[in-house]
This record gives C-alpha cells, structure tokens and sequence, in this order.
C-alpha cells in the first residue's frame, strides 16, 4: 500500500473554495492546481509500480474527488473581495498532549496490576487537558470547534474520552486489545519489537507503525466496544498480514451501527456550528424541509443537521439520538449524486429519529420490522438503495464512481 502525505487535506481545502466559490480570476489557478496534484498522485504511484486504488481508504477516497471534479464548470463569483476565512485558534501541544495519553493508556493497559490507579491519573489529566484547552479557546473569543484540524481532531477525542463512561470503555478494550496483541504476536517474527495496541481518532480502520523496540497498532476509536474476534482479526491483519476470512470480519463491525455511533460522537465531542448544514452543493436545512412535507406530513420536529468533515465509503449517515443530530457523509455533497439519493438518506436518518431503538435485554436493534416497512415507503426506494450500493462499491474498489 502506497501513502501520499496531504491528498485528504487538499481535497478538503478545496471543497472549502468550492463551497465559497471561486473568484473568477482566480478560476484559470484553481483548475490547474487540481490537476496537477492529481497528475502528482498518479505519478507517484506510477513510480511505486502501483495504482490510486491502492492508496489507503481515505486518501483514495480525496483522489476521486480531486479526479471527478467537473473543473469546466466551477461555482464563480464576482465579489471584489476574497470571502473572509473562518476563525482558527492555535494552540500549541495539543496533539502532543494526545500522543503521551495514547502511549500512557497502551503502558496501563499491558499492566494489569497497576490499571485502577493509573486509570485514575489518566482521567484526571484527560479532564485538566480539556479544561485548558476549553479555557484557552474562550480566552481568544472561539471554542474548540475553531480548532486548527488536527487539534481539533485530539481535543475531540480528549473530550470524548471524559464523557459518560468512555474512559472506562476504553480501557477495557485496549486491556483486551493489549491481551491479544501478544497472543497472536507470540507467533509473529517480531524480534525484540513488542506489539502495541492503541484505539485513536483516525480516518483510517487501523494503522501499523514499526519502531525500534515497538510494533504499535492504532486502530479507530470506532472500535471500542468491539468483541474480542473483532480485535483478533485486527490483530491477525496488522500482524500477520491481510486474510480474506479475517479482513471480512473487520468490515462486518465497520458497517455495524455501533462502529458508526462511536465515531459520530467521536466527530462532534469537538462540535459543530451551525453553517455546517449548508454544503458545497446540498443545503441540509432545505432537504429536511421537503423530506419533512412528503415523507412525514411536516410534523417532524427538526433535529440538528451537518455534514461529516471526511468522505466516507461504506456508511453515508447517522443520527444520534442523544444529541438529536443528523449527519449525512460528505460523499454525498456532490452535484452528480442525484436529489433522490440524499434525500433517501436523510429520511432513513429521520425513521430512527422517529421510531429510536427496540431493546432486548442487552440488544439494541435499529433496523426492527417495522423500521424496514417505513423505509420501504420513500418513492423509488430501490432505485436509491442500488445506487448506494453501487456507490460503496465503487468507492472501495477504487474505480470511478461517476462514471456514465
């Protein structure tokens, strides 16, 4: 697998100028610098004797983007004046102070004997982060959300952490994690190098980084209350090598509903203002409103609405029924993903708004029966499930997925 630093942060940089529109004397630029990052990236992996399709998920997922992008027909506008850029608040060791929990709660986690205590420091210092960061962003008249990307990223993941009983979630998945990592590394050639499990906020499924005395495997903080074979087949991948059987198993857990509801809540600790509705293409609000009048006779109370800050291939909403908040995959904020299609997606976010979850003693079941009859009933449900599917496909295959 070939990695291209920076694809995922120019693909979102230019989504940005996209959504504010392009000063027409700059239009001439701005197709240039598109295509010649693409020409870059193809390049690149032309010399590494290999394709855009081997690029990992996210970054691949920004080169179609980059690639499809009708460049003949860009979003212009007159002003004289460039649009003023959002708010950004530095703040220097944030990312920093993320990187020494993560290597903290690994160091916990493969000492059993010590984990209450430790557990205990790592909360403290995990709500004196937040409290800091929280503080300081007030002191510069913004919050958190105005965070530098990837500060923000580790604020968000800090914060989560200090909600609910996430800590506590995380610890024991890492502990289990730690348990296998060794296991399953017992019969690698690892050398003097000791696995390491970790569970972070990444944009990837997981990540192996090689040290000197040290194999360590991050993993999305997605999969935290993932049971042990989901964390073995993690293991058997990074460590051992991609299998079909194991890497199956993986994906299983990535499309479940609890992958996705960690990672929304993961996303949004951070939170979200409310322009982020209004996307470069699609208007969230004004979906919602038509959704609202055909599928559900306008008596549905209008929760929050946003669009994820990264593309996605397999999953393309979520609702949250603790915040009350839509968010609909960015994937889909594009002009040749047809009306229908978004809209069908934001309806099946509003049913499980509408009808929330069945419990069964320890089972939570979203899509019921009757979850399924309702969805049935959006006009040309079928046509917009297939185009979905053809869509996650494409995506995760990497061919094109606008192709005619």
């Amino acid at each position: 697998m070939i990695r291209i630093q920076g694809i995922v942060r120019l693909a979102n940089t230019v989504r940005q100028n996209l959504q504010n529109g392009i000063p027409s004397g700059e239009a001439r630029a701005f197709q240039d610098l598109v295509r010649q990052n693409v020409r870059l990236i193809e390049d690149l992996c032309q010399q590494a004797r290999t394709t855009p399709r081997a690029l990992p998920s996210p970054s691949r997922q920004a080169y179609l983007f980059l690639k499809n992008l009708d460049l003949d027909h860009l979003p212009l506008h007159q002003d004289v004046e460039a649009p003023l850029p959002a708010k950004r608040i530095r703040i220097s060791n944030i990312v920093k102070g993320y990187k020494v929990l993560l290597e903290w709660i690994s160091a916990a986690a493969s000492n059993p004997a010590s984990a209450p205590t430790e557990g205990k420091r790592i909360a403290q210092r995990l709500w004196g982060e937040v409290e800091t960061i929280e503080r300081l962003c007030a002191d510069s008249h913004g919050s958190p959300q105005d965070l530098e990307e990837p500060s923000r990223r580790a604020y968000g993941w800090m914060k989560f952490l200090t909600l609910e009983d996430h800590l506590e979630r995380h610890l024991d998945a890492v502990s289990r994690g730690a348990e296998i990592f060794q296991r399953v590394g017992s019969g690698c050639r690892l050398g003097p190098r000791k696995p390491l499990f970790q569970l972070a906020h990444l944009t990837r499924i997981y990540r192996r980084k090689t040290y000197r005395d040290a194999l360590v495997v991050q993993a999305s903080e997605g999969f935290l209350d993932a049971g042990d074979e989901v964390l073995e087949a993690i293991a058997r991948c990074a460590l051992l090598g991609k299998d079909r059987r194991w890497l199956q198993r993986i994906e299983e857990y990535v499309d479940s509903e609890a992958y996705g509801d960690i990672l929304f809540e993961v996303e949004t600790a951070a939170g979200l203002n409310g322009l982020e509705g209004q996307g470069r293409h699609y208007g969230l609000g004004a979906l919602f409103e038509k959704v609202n009048t055909e599928q559900f006779r306008g008596k549905m109370q209008r929760p929050g609405l946003t669009w994820s800050r990264s593309f996605t291939f397999r999953k393309f909403g979520h609702y949250h029924p603790a915040r009350d908040q839509v968010m609909l995959s960015l994937t889909l904020d594009d002009p040749r993903v047809p009306p229908f299609v978004v809209e069908f997606v934001l309806y099946h976010e509003l049913l499980h708004k509408k009808l929330g979850v069945e419990r069964r003693g320890s089972t939570r079941r979203a899509h019921t029966d009757e979850f399924r009859r309702e969805e049935r009933k959006f006009p040309r449900f079928e046509e917009a499930e297939a185009w979905l599917a053809r869509l996650a496909t494409d995506l995760r295959t990497g061919k094109n997925p606008w192709r005619s």
